[in-house]
């Protein structure tokens, strides 16, 4: 069952940066079963739910439907100017253009198991954050001193789809990690012990109540920057009052 509602797909074409994080959750019924869903960012920095499937399993197969028909609806077409994020390239064949990232901390998690150290972390999480090639070529001489099995590994693997230094500019977000999947999976934590039909209805009830409350909200603001971002730019000025300008 594949669920896009108008609106929602709608206000992630006008108003949401071109990114969406991909993931599966377990369903908790009896029936078993699995939610995938796609999820953007908005301007503020919020999650903006798009787009739902549950499927039998997550499977190559439920994902390549789940990912065609959203390409349909989004008119995602090729992916160019579009940013996915996931714990691994499912659809690099469907949207070839887009830029695919995959989440750090789902990558991490299966470097730990066989080169868990705290060297390693550390190297590891520095090459994924840092924003200039050269920083990357020295966090990555650091986890070859670390380990060297665990510098071989990841030396297979792109930098483009972990690391911020070679990320593209497009999408607006240098998000490393799919955390933005994560908190919807968990927002609707309770939902998906719910019959398929209640849990569905409960999660549109969920968005619904979600968006209005963002928009009374936003009846309050009266300047032209969003509130996350506005804060944010207030720490840089607060951060920055006691330099000097040379």
């Amino acid at each position: 069952m594949y669920v896009c509602c108008a609106e929602l797909k709608k206000a992630w074409k006008e108003g949401c940066r071109p990114v969406l994080g991909l993931d599966g959750c377990f369903l908790k019924t009896v029936c078993g079963g699995q939610l995938l869903s796609a999820v953007g960012r908005d301007g503020n920095n919020s999650i903006f739910p798009v787009t739902m499937t549950v499927v039998e399993s997550e499977s190559y197969d439920s994902w390549k439907w789940f990912l065609m028909l959203l390409g349909d609806d989004l008119d995602l077409h090729s992916g160019y100017a579009q940013t996915f994020i996931s714990d691994q390239q499912k659809f690099k064949e469907l949207f070839p253009h887009a830029e695919h990232r995959n989440c750090t901390r789902h990558i991490y998690s299966n470097l730990q198991g066989k080169h868990a150290s705290e060297a390693v972390r550390n190297a590891f999480f520095e090459a994924s954050t840092v924003t200039h090639p050269q920083a990357f070529k020295s966090a990555m001489k650091d986890l070859e001193m670390a380990s060297k099995k665990a510098f071989y590994k990841m030396s297979q693997l792109e930098p483009n789809v972990w690391s911020k230094a070679y990320f593209e500019t497009h999408c607006k977000t240098d998000s490393t990690e799919n955390n933005i999947s994560e908190c919807f999976n968990s927002w609707i934590l309770i939902s998906r012990y719910m019959p398929i039909i209640d849990m569905l209805t409960e999660i549109h009830d969920m968005i619904m109540e979600r968006l209005y409350e963002k928009r009374d909200a936003m009846k309050l603001v009266y300047f032209i920057v969003l509130p996350k971002i506005k804060r944010i730019l207030d720490d840089c000025v607060k951060e920055n009052a006691e330099c000097s300008v040379l």
